[in-house]
């Protein structure tokens, strides 16, 4: 399984870094996304506690990403590209919980 980051996702998910890093520096957000990245790379029937997949109304499936326990990173496979994930969105679970950012959404034209 291939994959692709926006920018939004670029810019988020650099803003959810510096809010995990750990009092060390440790880079708990990038660690945990790594893995995730690779584990889909090795399987892309990959399944995991954290890990959840959602069929949207439109076809596309969401792939939604617990890095921590308040924090998700979304990703969308589109129904004509079965292969690469478009990681698009990362941020707070209530965030997440009220609507992701309209200008986020990578099919949202």
């Amino acid at each position: 399984m291939e994959y692709k980051e926006t920018d939004c996702f670029k810019e988020t998910f650099s803003e959810l870094r510096k809010k995990l890093r750990s009092p060390k520096g440790k880079d708990r957000a990038g660690k945990a996304f790594a893995v995730l990245r690779n584990k889909l790379k090795e399987d892309h029937r990959y399944t995991s506690d954290k890990l959840e997949t959602r069929k949207a109304t439109d076809g596309n499936i969401l792939y939604i990403f617990t890095i921590h326990v308040a924090y998700r990173v979304v990703g969308v496979i589109k129904r004509d590209s079965s292969k690469t994930i478009v990681w698009f969105w990362a941020g707070s679970h209530s965030d997440y919980k009220e609507g992701l950012d309209k200008p986020c959404r990578p099919w949202s034209s």
